[in-house]
């Protein structure tokens, strides 16, 4: 019976920690006291925000992200942005609110287990001061009075978001002002040494670089090319390259023994 009650107590640490969700550009989702928002979504790339920490991840690549470790398996892709969603794991670089301020766990992250400053309580896993908390909660009880029957409803007079009205289960209607992809260049980083990243209109352009192929082969391995290039190069033509490559230091070694042996003759 003991042995069971561990187990389930695992069990339910191991829930707490990991999730597999599906989310619309701008959604919301809160893990263990930490609110993750999917700021962007792209075709082959989502903007997050984890806490106010911000960064990019490709497709079918992992990243940690203020304490989140955050795998995209999948996005769905449209025009309208309110239509796009992108399923993602998510599971904790470390478990807040388990009492025990363990490594990686700070104040800053985690001031459920760590505690805040003098002056400061532990609010949604942050340290604020008590006038900070009043006034979230008060802007928080105007904004939930706040609703909109369609975008034009959330406009926020400001050219460089995107506003939406969104709908939530069980509190209707609501306003998301999505801040833009980008503003500079930099923001726009996809750690790919082969792409030029460039902020246009406030959206990211990863383009390839016109020797694509070449810059691949100079930054990576054949099975990233093989991967990143299913349809451009194969296996058989990576083959083919080095058996040409062989022949080639061949021929050369054959011409000079030809050489040596005609001048000795």
């Amino acid at each position: 019976m003991k042995k069971l009650v561990v187990l389930l107590v695992f069990l339910l640490l191991v829930f707490s920690v990991s999730a597999s969700v599906t989310l619309r550009q701008g959604e919301v989702y809160e893990m263990s006291g930490k609110e993750f928002i999917i700021e962007s979504i792209k075709s082959d790339m989502i903007k997050v925000n984890v806490d106010g920490i911000k960064n990019i991840i490709n497709l079918n690549e992992e990243k940690e992200v203020n304490g989140i470790d955050i795998y995209v398996s999948e996005i769905f892709y449209v025009d309208e942005a309110e239509e796009r969603t992108v399923a993602v794991s998510l599971t904790l670089a470390f478990y807040c609110g388990d009492g025990n301020c363990d490594e990686g766990e700070t104040k800053e992250n985690c001031c459920n287990d760590c505690g805040c400053d003098d002056d400061f309580v532990c609010s949604d896993s942050v340290c604020k001061s008590e006038a900070q908390v009043a006034q979230e909660e008060a802007e928080a009880s105007a904004k939930s009075a706040d609703k909109c029957e369609d975008d034009s409803d959330c406009d926020d007079n400001d050219p460089a978001t995107e506003d939406v009205c969104l709908s939530k289960p069980g509190q209707g209607n609501y306003c998301l002002n999505m801040p833009p992809l980008c503003k500079t260049d930099i923001e726009c980083d996809d750690d790919d040494s082969c792409t030029v990243d460039r902020c246009v209109d406030n959206d990211c352009v990863n383009a390839k670089v016109t020797d694509y192929i070449d810059c691949l082969k100079k930054y990576k391995g054949s099975e990233e090319i093989l991967k990143e290039t299913s349809q451009e190069i194969t296996k058989e033509t990576l083959e083919e390259e080095v058996s040409e490559k062989v022949q080639k230091q061949a021929g050369f070694f054959s011409k000079m023994i030809n050489l040596f042996l005609n001048i000795f003759k």
